[in-house]
């Protein structure tokens, strides 16, 4: 059987969803000089390496290392309950609330209250909300807390293939988290029993070798229903192949829920078993224009394969929900290498707009830039259908051309469209110069050789495309 850390190398999250610059340089060289250590004689880059590092904690601690995607007040006070995950995901309508369970139960132990907040399940994932407040001041760095996580369903323990989420420091004494994980494999009745453990609290203290650790455990047993987004939910056929380079995939279904929208597949590589297998990404973008988000997935080169325990598993990609008015989806399949290299820093002066241009499909516009108490607020726009890539980003640099780290809060994130305005807010480290940058992402090759329409789409007035 494969180890933990080359299975590791099948797995993606979606790093729009973090925070990817809370890593300062020295960090980020740590990280990298341990996994290169780790697993030797693989090819990382490091838009990979932050990829996977992500996913490494979301798995192994169940746990995300990102800021909540939500307004400006939402660090400030705690948001109500019921509405962490609507936050946390960038839902907007109230027609989320019907599909969430909430517990708000809550426990202490060791001078740390867990409450658990809500819950959402449907075919492909549970998303759990907790939030967690000390009796202590909890020591804010550029690493969050982790929360070890047991899931049992209907007194079972589950293995969970996949996951990932959020979670904010909301002030010194309280942690808040979103947790995602990947059911899709596991067969749950529509009426069941759940029981979550979290085991312990780690926290990483800047600048020092320990983490602090507060023990539990700390358990909470519910029963949930999915009866609702049950009814809801749809499983579409595609079987297509798509062939590109070294890649044989077959697309097998999608199925489209209210909170979650996910494609199935099999796949292959021309490569060795040990190397980095990935297969083809999808851009999903419906009639008005609309992304759906990257939200993350699993997989694992296993068709014609017969050295997976877990074969019979299909490989998935998952994506943000449909939006209710949606009438088409075009489903764009793109290669990438992961050899983007950040451009060249380009010195910032008021001779606005500046243009970066990361390859002949996508640009970034930078429209605004203000610099005041000791923050950088830029807005911009990320142009071209690599809008809905993860990864398509926008860097700011000091005189050293030291890369800034991003404010927790205030950023836009519900962003579901190319013409839409970004607000990206960064700290400024000494008040000289500024750069601006971005990707160079001439490693994307977008596929649009070929049109399909599903009819199966038909009765629920959505037609599907795949380019």
């Amino acid at each position: 059987m494969k180890d933990i850390y080359d299975l590791l190398n099948y797995v993606e999250v979606d790093l729009e969803e973090y925070d990817e610059t809370q890593l300062n340089d020295l960090e980020r060289k740590k990280i990298k000089k341990k996994l290169q250590h780790s697993i030797k004689n693989k090819r990382y880059n490091f838009r990979r390496i932050i990829k996977y590092v992500a996913i490494s904690l979301a798995i192994l601690t169940l746990i995300g290392i990102a800021t909540f995607k939500a307004n400006p007040t939402f660090a400030r006070t705690i948001p109500l309950i019921g509405t962490l995950i609507k936050n946390s995901y960038g839902y907007n309508t109230n027609e989320f609330d019907k599909y969430t369970s909430v517990i708000n139960k809550t426990i202490e132990k060791n001078g740390l209250k867990v409450t658990l907040d809500e819950v959402v399940l449907d075919d492909n994932s549970l998303i759990i909300a907790s939030t967690f407040k000390n009796n202590e001041k909890l020591p804010k760095s550029s690493l969050p807390a982790t929360m070890s996580l047991q899931l049992f369903i209907n007194g079972k323990l589950i293995n969970v293939s996949g996951g990932g989420g959020g979670s904010q420091f909301i002030d010194d004494y309280t942690y808040v988290a979103v947790n995602k994980l990947d059911v899709h494999n596991i067969k749950i009745p529509n009426n069941v029993n759940i029981k979550i453990v979290y085991e312990n609290f780690v926290i990483y203290q800047k600048n020092q070798k320990d983490f602090k650790t507060i023990n539990g455990p700390w358990e909470f047993e519910f029963n949930v229903s999915k009866n609702e987004i049950q009814n809801k939910t749809n499983t579409i056929k595609i079987n297509k192949n798509l062939k590109f380079k070294d890649i044989d995939m077959d697309i097998k279904n999608i199925t489209i829920t209210p909170i979650s929208t996910t494609i199935f597949f099999d796949f292959k590589r021309d490569m060795p078993v040990d190397s980095m297998c990935d297969p083809l990404y999808f851009i999903i973008t419906d009639d008005k224009g609309r992304y759906l988000r990257y939200t993350g997935g699993y997989f694992l080169p296993n068709k014609d394969k017969i050295n997976y325990d877990n074969k019979e598993t299909p490989s998935f990609l998952s994506f943000s929900a449909v939006p209710s008015d949606s009438k088409k989806l075009y489903i764009t399949p793109y290669y990438d290498s992961f050899n983007s290299k950040p451009t060249e820093p380009m010195l910032y002066s008021d001779d606005l707009p500046i243009i970066l241009k990361q390859n002949n499909e996508s640009k970034i516009t930078i429209s605004n830039v203000q610099r005041k108490n000791g923050k950088i607020y830029v807005d911009y726009r990320a142009e071209g259908i690599c809008f809905g890539i993860p990864g398509n980003l926008l860097y700011l640099y000091d005189d050293n051309k030291k890369e800034l780290d991003i404010e927790d809060v205030g950023n836009s994130r519900k962003i579901d469209n190319n013409k839409d305005i970004i607000t990206k807010i960064f700290k400024d480290r000494n008040g000289g110069n500024i750069y601006v940058g971005t990707l160079n992402m001439k490693d994307v090759i977008i596929l649009k050789d070929s049109k399909v329409i599903t009819p199966s789409f038909l009765h629920t007035n959505l037609l599907f495309y795949l380019q």
